[in-house]
């Protein structure tokens, strides 16, 4: 299993669809492409040499409520005020539903892998930790606020997720504790690609890509949440970490490569630096087998 982390707008989903059908696609004919972001949004695909063996009621009961608490929180422009609390509350509930769905699906990866797939994630547990850390007091911002400064509270011990429950207050035991439950048995990656980037570059990417960002691409929370992935990244085994915007041949006479304004140089720049990706991340993947 191959996860791709990283924030918003960092060039993820174009990595992910290069290792898979790229110029320098992976190495093997059987990827299952797993977007958890998809999952909710459209439940889940499981090609027909998989057994299912998974709660379906149970899954899609799940999967809509978080579903609905996304829209809530999307549907609110950035003229509109949330109270902090309600702010909280959604980030609590949406860390807690995407935690129990990667739970729910854990079996059904395993299959997956049992029978030969390799999986491509785009994003993983890691994302749900780093965006919940993001907002202030969150259940992950209290384990940070509260975290000894000689550690960080985020480990991948065993190739299992889990907090660290050494040091810190009550508080921080009481929430270690409940995290920890939620994450027994979910599915551990064996690379984790971790792509980091400026967010000031990033919210330039998606304004110029797209014109427009959304309720989780502000400047602020790109900022917040690349700070909380920075903080969890160094307990991560079997990493690479690829800085997206110091790349030599990212660096062009415009500066950043978003700022070429003859779309189709631009777009063929972009290409170019996906591929470069692609092959950094895939010879990774090959030293570590």
């Amino acid at each position: 299993m191959i996860v791709i982390e990283g924030i918003d707008g960092v060039g993820k989903s174009s990595l992910v669809d290069n290792l898979i059908k790229g110029d320098y696609k992976l190495d093997t004919d059987k990827v299952y492409k797993l977007v958890i972001t998809d999952v909710v949004k459209h439940g889940m695909y499981v090609p027909s040499d998989i057994i299912i063996d998974y709660d379906k009621e149970q899954f899609n009961k799940i999967r809509l409520e978080l579903k609905e608490v996304l829209n809530k929180l999307s549907s609110y422009s950035k003229n509109d005020t949330i109270l902090k609390s309600d702010l909280v509350y959604y980030y609590n509930c949406i860390m807690i539903g995407y935690l129990e769905i990667a739970k729910m699906i854990t079996p059904v990866l395993n299959q997956l892998e049992n029978n030969g797939y390799t999986i491509i994630a785009d994003r993983w547990i890691m994302s749900t930790i780093a965006y919940n850390g993001s907002i202030k007091n969150t259940f992950i911002s209290k384990l940070i606020e509260d975290t000894p400064k000689s550690r960080t509270p985020f480990v991948l011990a065993d190739n299992k997720y889990r907090i660290n429950r050494k040091g810190g207050n009550e508080r921080y035991y009481a929430i270690s504790h409940m995290v920890n439950n939620y994450m027994k048995g979910i599915k551990s990656p064996d690379v984790t690609i971790y792509l980091t980037c400026d967010p000031r570059e990033v919210h330039n990417r998606i304004v110029t890509l797209r014109g427009e960002t959304d309720h989780f691409e502000d400047k602020d929370k790109l900022t917040r949440t690349h700070k909380v992935y920075n903080m969890i990244i160094n307990d991560i085994n079997n990493k690479c970490i690829v800085n997206t915007g110091k790349l030599k041949t990212f660096n062009t006479e415009y500066g950043s490569l978003f700022n070429i304004e003859d779309t189709e140089l631009r777009n063929e720049a972009i290409k170019l630096r996906i591929n470069m990706l692609a092959l950094r991340v895939k010879d990774y993947i090959k030293n570590i087998k």
